[in-house]
């Protein structure tokens, strides 16, 4: 018997059961000001989450970002905006892209089987909002 060798797709339940989780992580490390880990959360969120879910809603092989280029340029300015360099604001606004992104592919891509946790993603866009406002206040104290 014969097997045909498939690439596995990205389980849309399994990216939304961590997804918002991996936000407040993110989150915190900018709120802590670890701004270098607060990067690498976002390369992780860009490699296992948003290029698969733009690869696969593009028709191609969803495998990280590799080809985002080829196969999903209409993607690309959103994509380019979750990438920041070493500033609290611009890994604000990059997660903030991020979200944004996410929630963008996940409606396009789900279906009615989807659960998604409402509670979770108000609680983490707070926490969000609160990091934020706390930031702001740190630049009006400078």
């Amino acid at each position: 018997m014969l097997f045909k060798a498939v690439f596995p797709k990205p389980d849309l339940q399994w990216i939304e059961d961590r997804f918002w989780p991996w936000i407040h992580y993110i989150c915190s490390k900018i709120g802590r000001g670890e701004l270098f880990e607060a990067i690498d959360g976002l390369a992780f969120l860009r490699g296992q989450v948003l290029g698969p879910l733009i690869l696969l809603d593009q028709k191609a092989r969803p495998s990280g970002i590799r080809k985002i280029e080829k196969y999903a340029q209409s993607y690309v300015d959103e994509l380019r905006q979750t990438i920041s360099t070493y500033d609290v604001i611009e890994c604000i606004n990059a997660l903030t892209a991020a979200i944004n992104l996410y929630q963008k592919l996940r409606r396009g891509l789900a279906d009615d089987s989807l659960r998604i946790s409402p509670d979770a993603e108000y609680e983490v866009m707070q926490y969000l909002k609160e990091i934020k406002q706390s930031i702001k206040g740190k630049d009006e104290e400078d």
